[in-house]
């Protein structure tokens, strides 16, 4: 209590110009304290609100990467249910039967077999040159080869054909997945 009773004393003591003075002093404190408060509180939810902006982004791609895993599982288990359907298949034999089906002439290259990275397949690719052909003809023999699920169509370069009229000149890649062999 002695303390109390030194600052009454001490308040009473003063003129009343010092005393607005340290009364203004006191009252600019405390607002530059509070204001000093309130600006450390917005500046820390600004720097939590980015934690949450990079943390939501970062489960976002995490998201799409756990989804595009969970469709690379699928199309693993579509992938193996073809090939179990007739693993005997040879693209080469599959190519010749197409063209003869058209009655089509081709220049067919040996099939090329690339591993694909990371996994339990490889790729064999064929190309084949047509030259001369209409484009009735390379629609018919591009639905044919869409029917069977064990061909794609890698590539295909289509220009007006050089040598024969209102004809083209086709290079298209086929390719195929097999199963390693270990």
């Amino acid at each position: 209590m002695a303390w109390f009773d030194f600052i009454k004393q001490y308040i009473q003591n003063l003129e009343k110009s010092t005393f607005n003075k340290i009364l203004m002093g006191i009252i600019i404190s405390v607002a530059l304290l509070f204001t000093f408060s309130v600006v450390r509180y917005y500046w820390k939810i600004n720097g939590l609100r980015k934690d949450i902006r990079q943390i939501n982004r970062a489960r976002d791609t995490v998201k799409e990467i756990l989804d595009q895993k969970e469709a690379v599982i699928q199309q693993k288990k579509e992938v193996d249910e073809i090939l179990e359907t007739d693993p005997d298949f040879r693209i080469r034999r599959f190519i010749d039967d197409l063209l003869a089906k058209f009655n089509l002439k081709a220049t067919v290259q040996s099939p090329e077999v690339r591993d694909i990275e990371q996994g339990a397949y490889e790729e064999n690719t064929i190309n084949i040159q047509f030259t001369g052909i209409k484009m009735k003809q390379l629609v018919q023999l591009l639905e044919e080869a869409e029917k069977e699920p064990r061909i794609y169509t890698k590539n295909i370069e289509v220009n007006k054909s050089k040598k024969t009229p209102k004809a083209i000149d086709v290079n298209i890649t086929f390719a195929t997945l097999v199963k390693k062999e270990t």
